[in-house]
C-alpha cells in the first residue's frame, strides 16, 4: 500500500453569516463571513469552502420543530453573490470555493439537479448531506435536529441499528444518483447518523459492508468524503463524522479526504484539525 498523502490544509465545510438561526439552537452565527476567513488565514489553512444549506424543495414536508435549517429560496442568490464576491476579493490571501451543501432526498433528485446546474456557473462545489430520511408518504425522519427527533425517526424505523442501517443504505443509494456530474461533489458528514449515540449505544458494530458500499459509490461517481469534525463537539457524540471502517476504505479505494470543520461560527473553522489528522494518518 502507498504511503497516506498528508491531509490538505483545506477546511472544506463552513458556514457563513447566511446560516439560518433557529430558537431551539442557534445554527449559524451572525458575525460576518470575513471573520471566519479570517480565522481560517490565523491558522494556516490556504483554502476554504463556503456551503450553506440549500432550500428545500417548494411545499416540501421539513420534519424539524422551526424548519430553520435551510436557506429560503429568497436567500439563496444573495448567498451565492455574497460567497462569489468574497472569492474574488480573498484571492491571493485565501482560496475561497464557492459550496452548497444540498441535502440528498430520495425522491426528489429533480430538485438537486435543477438547483446545481442552474447556478453551475458560480458554484465550484456541491457538500451533499443526508439530514433527512423517508419514512411514508410524505413523511421524513430527523436525523440530527434533536434526540426526540432521532429517537422517532428510530422508532418509525424498527430500531437504532434500523435506522443506521437505512442511513447507510439511503447514502450509497443517492450517490448512485448522482443530481449533478458537472461539478465536484463531497460527501457530507458520512457518519451524521452517530450525532446522538451516547444517548442510543449500538449494541451491534457498524457494519463494514455497508460502509464500504458507501465508499463504493462514492469511488464509482468521483465523490470525495467530508472528514467531517463537528461530531467532536456535539455532547452525545464525541467522534468524528467520518472515521473506522469508512475511513479505512477511503484510503483502499483512493477516494479523495477532506477535512471539514462544519463550522457555524467563527471559532469553529479549524476546530478538531488534530483530531482528524490523527485519524486520516491512523487509516492505512
Amino acid at each position: 500500500m502507498p504511503p497516506i498523502p498528508s491531509l490538505p490544509r483545506w477546511d472544506g465545510h463552513v458556514h457563513s453569516q447566511f446560516a439560518p438561526h433557529g430558537q431551539f439552537a442557534p445554527h449559524g452565527d451572525p458575525s460576518a463571513t470575513e471573520s471566519f476567513l479570517q480565522h481560517a488565514v490565523s491558522l494556516g489553512f490556504t483554502r476554504v469552502t463556503l456551503a450553506e444549506h440549500a432550500p428545500l424543495p417548494d411545499a416540501f414536508p421539513d420534519p424539524t420543530p422551526d424548519h430553520d435549517g435551510n436557506l429560503s429560496a429568497e436567500q439563496l442568490e444573495p448567498y451565492l453573490r455574497h460567497a462569489a464576491d468574497l472569492r474574488e476579493r480573498w484571492r491571493g490571501r485565501l482560496d475561497i470555493l464557492v459550496g452548497l451543501e444540498v441535502d440528498l432526498l430520495p425522491g426528489h433528485e429533480d430538485h438537486a439537479r435543477s438547483l446545481v446546474e442552474r447556478h453551475a456557473g458560480t458554484l465550484d462545489e456541491v457538500v451533499a448531506s443526508l439530514h433527512l430520511l423517508p419514512l411514508g408518504r410524505d413523511e421524513w425522519g430527523s436525523i440530527d435536529y434533536s434526540p426526540e427527533t432521532f429517537a422517532e425517526t428510530a422508532r418509525r424505523c424498527g430500531s437504532v441499528a434500523a435506522l443506521r442501517r437505512r442511513y447507510l443504505e439511503t447514502l450509497a443509494e443517492q450517490i448512485d444518483r448522482d443530481a449533478c456530474k458537472s461539478l465536484p461533489h463531497r460527501l457530507g458528514h458520512p457518519l451524521l447518523v452517530d450525532k446522538f449515540r451516547r444517548l442510543f449505544p449500538e449494541t451491534s458494530p457498524l457494519e463494514d459492508s455497508l460502509a464500504e458500499a458507501v465508499v463504493a459509490a462514492a469511488s464509482a461517481h468521483g465523490w470525495s468524503l467530508d472528514l467531517n469534525a463537528a461530531g467532536l463537539r456535539k455532547p452525545h457524540c464525541g467522534m468524528l463524522y467520518l472515521r473506522g471502517p469508512m475511513l479505512a476504505a477511503a484510503r483502499r479505494f483512493a477516494v479523495p479526504v477532506v477535512y471539514g470543520s462544519d463550522a457555524h461560527r467563527p471559532e469553529e473553522v479549524g476546530a478538531g484539525w488534530s483530531e482528524a489528522v490523527a485519524e486520516f494518518e491512523g487509516s492505512g
